[in-house]
């Protein structure tokens, strides 16, 4: 059965982002607070441009790609930095 009002979530960060991509799949479920509160580990632990680098390494890119270097040689056949 479909809901009868759309499904929304909050937006996370970028820095919530890094640190969902951090854990284990299986320990994923939804909880917003505890992402929040590695995220704010996260902020404590690392500069911006680390954890930027740590989303940039980890996110997804479209089938099993993971990384930015990973889908900029399989998409372009070049490193990012070309």
């Amino acid at each position: 059965m479909v809901a009868p009002w759309p499904v929304v979530s909050a937006p996370s960060t970028l820095t919530m982002q890094a640190a969902r991509l951090l854990e284990p799949p299986l320990a994923r479920s939804g909880r917003q607070a505890e992402e929040m509160l590695r995220a704010l580990q996260l902020e404590r632990r690392h500069a911006k441009d680390e954890i930027l680098s740590i989303y940039l390494t980890l996110a997804p890119y479209g089938g099993n790609l993971e990384g930015v270097r990973a889908a900029a040689l399989a998409w372009f056949g070049k490193e990012p930095s070309r």
